[in-house]
């Protein structure tokens, strides 16, 4: 069935990203994960922004976010500074430090990127993001975690 085989392909996917970016952060000797990447490059698209903001993006518990961005402060990468529009939280940013790091393994993640999609035009690439967008955005919206296999049919 073709939707197993995405099913699988998928996957693999996923896993080869993840084992590529863990390629990046090895030749850099990063001593943080995945995630505390992804976290990094959420602040850096982001910044300044709420660690609210980060576990929107994310996708994760605030507990499991507010643990990330403790490791993060405690290795030097970001840094809070108060929010003036709201006394309430604190605003995140890459410190010099976290800037310079981020931007070394982000440029060895996207030599690997730009290897992997060699040969795959923009246009493609875009279409291909499109799917995955779709696919993500029906995931996300909770009624397929609502159901079982018997009442789903």
């Amino acid at each position: 069935m073709t939707q197993d085989k995405i099913f699988i392909e998928c996957s693999n996917l996923l896993h080869g990203f993840k084992n590529l970016l863990n390629k990046a952060l090895t030749v850099y000797e990063w001593p943080l994960s995945t995630t505390h990447f992804k976290v990094m490059l959420f602040i850096e698209k982001m910044q300044p922004c709420t660690s609210l903001a980060v576990t929107a993006k994310l996708k994760r518990d605030k507990a499991q976010v507010a643990r990330l961005i403790q490791d993060l402060l405690k290795s030097g990468f970001i840094q809070k500074t108060p929010n003036p529009t709201d006394k309430r939280s604190q605003l995140l940013e890459l410190t010099d430090v976290g800037h310079h790091t981020f931007q070394e393994v982000n440029q060895a993640k996207q030599v690997m990127l730009d290897r992997l999609f060699e040969g795959i035009t923009t246009k493609e690439q875009d279409v291909l993001l499109a799917h995955l967008m779709s696919v993500s955005e029906r995931l996300e919206s909770q009624e397929y975690l609502q159901c079982t296999p018997k009442s789903c049919k």
